[in-house]
């Protein structure tokens, strides 16, 4: 598994060239191109946050779906943990209910915050 500074490395240089890396999983590469063959800007993907109030409402209609998805979240994480996975839990329409991964991963992701849920970032 790659090291998480050398993914960053690649996807800058991606970001900045369009050019990718042949150290890169071809399924990640393929995404990429797609999502630059459709014009999607990379640095204005962040989403929308909703308020705490709201936020808390979200979480409140998702209790069921929570309640199930965590333990199994906490399952797969401590198989994949330390190999730079990112386990996000959304509701039906892209509110992001939960993340659980690599602190390493979620230092890249600091503007994903829990409690102002972005809104379509996945």
């Amino acid at each position: 598994m790659m090291e998480i500074e050398i993914l960053q490395e690649i996807w800058d240089h991606f970001v900045k060239t369009g050019e990718t890396d042949e150290r890169m999983n071809p399924i990640v590469e393929k995404s990429w191109k797609k999502c630059q063959h459709n014009g999607l800007d990379p640095m204005k993907g962040r989403g929308r946050c909703a308020d705490d109030k709201v936020f808390q409402s979200i979480r409140a209609a998702n209790k069921e779906l929570l309640e199930i998805a965590l333990p199994v979240m906490q399952s797969v994480y401590e198989i994949v943990k330390q190999s730079h996975f990112l386990l996000v839990l959304t509701d039906s329409v892209g509110y992001i209910l939960e993340t659980i991964g690599d602190m390493a991963v979620e230092k890249c992701l600091r503007s994903w915050s829990l409690s102002k849920a972005p809104f379509g970032a996945i």
